[in-house]
């Protein structure tokens, strides 16, 4: 697949990246699970393998070196470098979950998982043609990185079925990210700035609620949580050693705090309404050793409050049914970088609608939809945080308004 991006946002060809991605993988796993007389279990072995070849063109456009007023000699033209990389990546693991009754109406869930991860990365630099901009075969440095990890994850919980309509739960659970490597090369850095980044683990505590009432015509849903991020990887756009990069580091430490209430319910004459609400309560506790990062520093990506409402209508006829449905949704203001910024997203709010005719017979659907009726302008990524080493900030903005029809067959 090719992505091309143009980075500076103007009608001429001043900073632009175009990349070939080439990707192969494969992946297999045998599970085997079964209820016996006294508990459930699930178990068994899993294994990924790929491999990528990136191919990318970024920096000067020809607008800036051949049109920005500069003669340049065929000894003076300025030295433009290529990058090519190889990416490979491997995982096995074995894994293991039973649940256990220990009365009537209480039972334990026990699980764990083996993992390894084993990864590499081959880069290289080459020169462009200074004419066509197009990569030759004549490499200026090369770069190398290997490296494996281990890792033993975990859950424990425990389920109290209290009524046949509420279930009741509380758990606990580690994760785990594999480490890598920062695999934007670059010319005076030492290996290519091909620097490994470590391993990210997360400890969870959950407690929560699921039930439903009214003959299944309410239901309501409450998790309260608490995560423990340790080597927390974080990813931003720097310079190192005079060179604009992308780096992934490792924050020592952070948590994540939060609330989510789920409640629907039925109204009669065929129209149901839904409600969910959230919030966060994230914070950095140790800053590591992540330049321009302080314990109050907030976290990249997470929108303290959140909600979504839907309401719709369902009407059966002779020859098919009908289904009309309005959702809408809100988030509080979103950082989209590691530290924020003027380009960070504001509170927004998007609406959608969809009316839907299922035929009886044939299993064929055909609905009309909208969706950001209100047309709502805004970003879900940016970068801003170089303007005065680049003198560029761009955005990538949400979809506008969508208005369409599909139409669904089951052959």
């Amino acid at each position: 697949s090719v992505v091309a991006t143009d980075l500076d946002g103007t009608y001429f060809n001043l900073l632009s990246m175009r990349v070939d991605e080439r990707q192969s993988q494969y992946s297999l796993e045998f599970r085997a699970s079964a209820s016996l007389a006294r508990f459930d279990y699930v178990a068994g072995i899993f294994a990924l393998r790929e491999r990528a070849e990136l191919l990318p063109v970024a920096g000067v456009g020809q607008d800036v070196v051949y049109a920005c007023g500069c003669v340049y000699t065929p000894q003076t033209r300025p030295r433009t470098l290529f990058p090519q990389r190889e990416l490979g990546s491997a995982s096995y693991a074995g894994y293991a979950q039973v649940t256990l009754p220990l009365a009537a109406r209480l039972s334990s869930t026990l699980g764990a998982r083996v993992s390894q991860d084993r990864k590499r990365v081959d880069a290289r630099m080459v020169l462009l043609d200074p004419d066509s901009l197009e990569p030759t075969d004549r490499s200026i440095a090369t770069g190398t990185n290997r490296d494996r990890w281990t890792s033993v994850t975990w859950r424990a919980g425990l389920e109290f079925q209290a009524t046949s309509d509420a279930l009741g739960y509380v758990s606990v659970a580690k994760g785990f990210r594999s480490g890598g490597f920062n695999v934007r090369p670059a010319i005076n850095l030492v290996n290519l700035g091909l620097n490994a980044y470590d391993p990210e683990t997360a400890v969870t505590f959950e407690a929560g609620i699921r039930s439903q009432a009214l003959g299944n015509r309410l239901r309501f849903n409450g998790t309260v949580f608490d995560t423990d991020y340790r080597g927390l990887q974080l990813r931003q756009q720097t310079v190192v050693a005079g060179v604009v990069t992308t780096l992934v580091e490792n924050a020592a430490r952070a948590r994540i705090r939060g609330v989510e209430v789920d409640v629907a319910g039925a109204l009669g004459a065929g129209w149901t309404v839904g409600l969910a609400l959230g919030a966060l309560d994230p914070r950095y506790r140790d800053a590591g050793r992540v330049a321009g990062l302080t314990t109050a520093t907030p976290l990249q990506r997470s929108p303290r409050h959140s909600a979504a409402a839907w309401l719709a209508h369902e009407r059966s006829f002779s020859t098919g049914r009908l289904v009309l449905r309005a959702d809408y949704s809100h988030r509080s203001r979103e950082q989209l970088q590691l530290t924020p910024t003027a380009w960070d997203q504001p509170g927004i709010g998007l609406l959608g609608a969809r009316a839907t005719w299922r035929g009886l017979k044939d299993g064929w659907s055909l609905a009309i939809f909208g969706t950001n009726l209100t047309d709502e302008r805004y970003r879900v990524a940016g970068r801003a945080t170089l303007l005065g080493q680049t003198g560029f900030a761009h955005s990538i903005v949400g979809m506008p308004r969508q208005l369409g029809v599909q139409l669904e067959l089951s052959l």
